[in-house]
């Protein structure tokens, strides 16, 4: 019966440490997003606000957290890739109804899929615009 005892009293620590575990991924990972985008959202303000000098000194700076500097650096690409041109930057998008709510990065133009209302990756991008334009 003491075996058994052991048994289950490490199992529990072994669950207790999973589930801690867990937690601490979870906030890392919202450390790594925030990061990202901190620095994606200082880069768009640069480019519209034309501060080159601001631009070029974020380029010099990535973010020290790899998964977050691996985010900027697809950011970026993404950015040359669509020939993205930017005119604001983000804000709060949430609407009266609150069926979605989120942060827009930004508002630009965007060269994309040559169906832009049928390409996955405009969905998000356009319910945001729909709904900046309602406001």
């Amino acid at each position: 019966m003491n075996r058994n005892c052991c048994f289950e009293t490490l199992l529990d620590d072994i669950i207790a440490l999973a589930k801690k575990a867990d937690k601490e991924e979870l906030e890392a990972a919202g450390e790594t997003g925030h990061a990202a985008h901190e620095w994606i959202e200082n880069y768009i303000k640069a480019i519209i606000e034309e501060k080159e000098d601001r631009r070029l000194e974020l380029l010099s700076k990535f973010p020290s957290d790899l998964r977050a500097a691996n985010a900027v650096t697809a950011a970026l690409e993404w950015m040359h890739k669509h020939n993205v041109r930017w005119i604001r930057p983000s804000e709060s998008v949430s609407p009266e109804n609150i069926i979605y709510a989120g942060t827009a990065d930004g508002l630009a133009i965007v060269d994309s899929c040559e169906n832009k209302e049928c390409c996955p990756e405009n969905i998000q991008r356009q319910v945001y615009a729909r709904r900046l334009e309602d406001e």
